[in-house]
């Protein structure tokens, strides 16, 4: 498991949410999400994070729980 959390703008975040070809959008996660290929992008209150799980059983399930919790530590 890995996770990434980033400063970034919503912008910044939607841009490069554009910018790639295989992003799934995600709702239920933060302010905005997407999914791509191994990896949840998460952007909210000002932060990017991102989520990459392996060996996981299911790995989607994982990686919204994780994000979940990470948001709520973060806006605590």
């Amino acid at each position: 498991m890995r996770i990434d959390i980033t400063p970034v703008s919503r912008s910044a975040f939607l841009r490069m949410s554009q910018l790639t070809s295989d992003a799934v959008t995600v709702r239920g996660v933060g302010e905005l999400a997407y999914r791509q290929r191994s990896e949840l992008a998460v952007y909210d209150h000002g932060y990017w994070i991102e989520i990459a799980t392996v060996l996981v059983g299911s790995p989607a399930a994982a990686q919204r729980h994780l994000a979940t919790l990470v948001v709520k530590r973060l806006t605590a």
